[in-house]
């Protein structure tokens, strides 16, 4: 954890369903907000984003999905980890209406 992100110290995330803790959290403070909002933009500015070529960005989006492809099965449980939705009671539906 960034040492910055000790100051609001941390928090546990329960599992509505079965009451167990699954993950220990960072509770951010409003100075760590706008530490990482500052960070961002200067790594947006600064950074090489601005001046690299369409293609050096279709590269790294590419790369990016490939990444949440390999980890599409972690990625789907978060959400039933944070909800408590267990899957097998709905197979293949969203655990939130859909308008």
């Amino acid at each position: 954890m960034a040492p910055s992100l000790r100051r609001g110290g941390t928090f546990e995330s329960v599992n509505p369903v079965s009451g167990l803790a699954w993950a220990t959290c960072p509770r951010a403070t409003q100075q760590d907000v706008d530490d990482a909002v500052a960070a961002a933009r200067r790594a947006f500015e600064d950074g090489p984003w601005p001046t690299s070529t369409p293609l050096d960005r279709a590269r790294l989006l590419r790369g990016l999905g490939d990444l949440v492809a390999e980890h599409s099965e972690e990625l789907a449980r978060l959400p039933r980890l944070v909800t408590g939705w267990e899957a097998s009671r709905r197979p293949f539906a969203e655990p939130w209406p859909v308008h």
